[in-house]
């Protein structure tokens, strides 16, 4: 979807423009507060992750240049443009791999589904297995530079 609709009308256009970065706030469907940046790559919007947040805003688009200068209204985007656009998507919001207990999971399965948890195991660790060193040696320099510098652990295992 382009970002031409939703471009915000004083960061956006003329003289003052800035990078196209935009706030959307939504409820999830237990009535949380949950946030993601809507940002821009070759004109088109560019949808970030779901996560929560506590701001006090209501829910709707706002510039993030905006927010900055103290204004806290939403951008004049009504309801059935912003389905039509695509981000009426209902917020799926992950957890941390590093607040992940699986201990609670457990708990929350059994609290819900009671009777129907049938079987829980718990599994020994196993080492971990990596691939041939010359796996990496057949893709393409960029990808490789890419998964050395940015992907793989210090040691370099795929």
């Amino acid at each position: 979807m382009s970002i031409v609709a939703l471009r915000c009308r004083t960061h956006n256009r003329g003289e003052r423009r800035r990078p196209f970065h935009l706030l959307q706030i939504s409820l999830d469907r237990d009535g949380k507060r949950v946030r993601r940046d809507l940002t821009e790559a070759n004109d088109e919007v560019v949808k970030g992750a779901w996560e929560y947040t506590s701001r006090p805003f209501d829910a709707g688009l706002y510039c993030h240049h905006c927010l900055n200068e103290g204004q806290r209204s939403p951008l004049p985007i009504d309801e059935v443009d912003i389905r039509d656009l695509g981000l009426a998507d209902p917020p799926l919001v992950f957890q941390s791999p590093r607040s992940f207990d699986s201990t609670t999971l457990i708990a929350s399965l059994r609290e819900k589904f009671g009777d129907r948890v049938r079987d829980v195991r718990e599994l020994s660790a196993q080492p971990a297995v990596y691939a041939d060193g010359a796996v990496l040696d057949r893709l393409h320099p960029g990808l490789r530079r890419a998964m050395v510098e940015r992907l793989l652990p210090k040691d370099g295992n795929l």
